[in-house]
């Protein structure tokens, strides 16, 4: 999961989970936010299909003070844009100053 927020050219794909993920490893900003919106002419949204598949996502935990859009998808947008069936178990985050945290996405 990390690699995917790691490079933005992947956030158009389909993905589909095919195993439990524990994150616990990730604190702090360790994990890469898949998606993210600086201003309306600085973003670049998660627009792909992500599929939880029957898995869990676990221990996400993210600290923040200058970032907005935070949360496991930072910034979901286009028509195609599809998280299905996403839960977080034991979702730790700490927007600081920031705002909009989100914990699953649209459809």
């Amino acid at each position: 999961m990390n690699a995917i927020g790691a490079d933005s050219n992947d956030w158009d794909k389909h993905f589909k989970l095919m195993a439990d993920i524990d994150l616990s490893e990730c604190s702090g900003t360790a994990f890469n936010i898949i998606g993210y919106y600086a201003a309306w002419n600085d973003n670049k949204p998660f627009n792909g299909v992500f599929d939880r598949n029957g898995y869990t996502v676990a221990n996400f935990t993210y600290e923040s003070n200058d970032k907005h859009y935070i949360g496991f998808f930072g910034y979901i947008d286009g028509p195609n844009a599809e998280i299905s069936n996403l839960g977080l178990i034991d979702p730790n985050i700490d927007a600081g100053t920031g705002w909009l945290v989100w914990f699953t996405g649209r459809k």
